[in-house]
């Protein structure tokens, strides 16, 4: 159903409705996070053909290459470790999330201007940065060693793609720039509104343990668990501490074994990182980024 909305809404976007050029980023969104995360992270099927497929739905989300160092390998297997979680070092200059980082005058400004490097996250960072950076052989946030396992040539054709359905169709097919910049800088921000809430708040940063699966737990924020239109805006990336307990597993079996985790959390006396609502949950991410602004972080 999300894939035929997505398709109806792309036939009157390339034909050049601003309805449908508003509307576009959110169709676009809600269908491939809720595809391409779990196959990107083998939990789409049990046919790896079909993850991999799955992958490709979303290559203006990530090329697969970089998702794989950045996200799985990476964020995953070291979330909220300094100098290990890729995610804590993707704009270092221009953004502050822990205190390895030295402060500079970008940073004292950071919780006024997050908002516009949100619209420039996806295409210019996650795309093109790691691109370049993959191809010069340089690890993923000099974090993430690259893989020889992983097959880099897939990511000319893929970034090949991506300039053709980003940028060249667009143009070409509604003559208008806007038809162009707008519904990827909407992505990309609609993408940090999902994702920069999971694990950068006040209340999940700077949290070890030496038991992987509290870490775990203890460095992840849940945003409105039983809320399904929360789960379908999110792909499930609202159940983070169960996805980040059990990556393998397919989205669409979170809200069954959230209630579960949450009692054993309650049970050995484990945080359990959670808001109820999206705004309560952005709000905790500013007063992250205001404090890392701040000269005593």
């Amino acid at each position: 159903m999300l894939f035929m909305v997505y398709l109806i809404n792309l036939y009157y976007y390339l034909h050049g409705n601003y309805y449908a050029l508003i509307v576009y980023p959110l169709s676009l969104w809600m269908f491939t996070v809720n595809i391409y995360h779990d196959a990107s992270h083998f939990a789409l099927s049990h046919n790896p053909f079909i993850n991999k497929l799955g992958t490709y739905t979303a290559l203006m989300f990530s090329l697969t290459y970089n998702w794989y160092h950045q996200h799985v390998i990476g964020h995953h297997c070291y979330v909220n470790i300094l100098s290990k979680d890729p995610d804590l070092y993707h704009s270092p200059k221009y953004l502050r999330h822990s205190g390895d980082i030295r402060r500079n005058n970008f940073h004292k400004i950071q919780h006024f201007t997050f908002p516009l490097l949100w619209l420039i996250a996806v295409p210019i960072g996650l795309i093109t940065t790691g691109f370049l950076k993959s191809i010069k052989g340089l690890p993923y946030n000099k974090v993430v060693k690259l893989s020889t396992l992983l097959h880099i040539n897939s990511m000319y054709y893929e970034i090949a793609f991506v300039i053709c359905f980003m940028i060249l169709i667009p143009y070409f097919a509604t003559a208008k720039i806007i038809f162009v910049i707008y519904p990827y800088a909407m992505y990309s921000f609609l993408f940090m509104i999902c994702t920069q809430i999971n694990h950068l708040t006040h209340d999940t940063l700077l949290h070890n343990d030496k038991n992987y699966y509290i870490h775990q737990i203890i460095n992840s924020h849940n945003v409105a668990a039983h809320s399904y239109p929360s789960y379908l805006f999110t792909g499930g990336l609202n159940m983070q501490i169960e996805h980040h307990l059990l990556p393998s597993v397919n989205h669409c079996h979170l809200s069954i074994i959230q209630p579960h985790i949450h009692n054993l959390c309650i049970k050995h006396n484990v945080s359990y990182n959670q808001s109820s609502t999206f705004i309560q949950a952005l709000y905790k991410h500013f007063i992250h980024i205001s404090n890392f602004a701040s000269i005593r972080f």
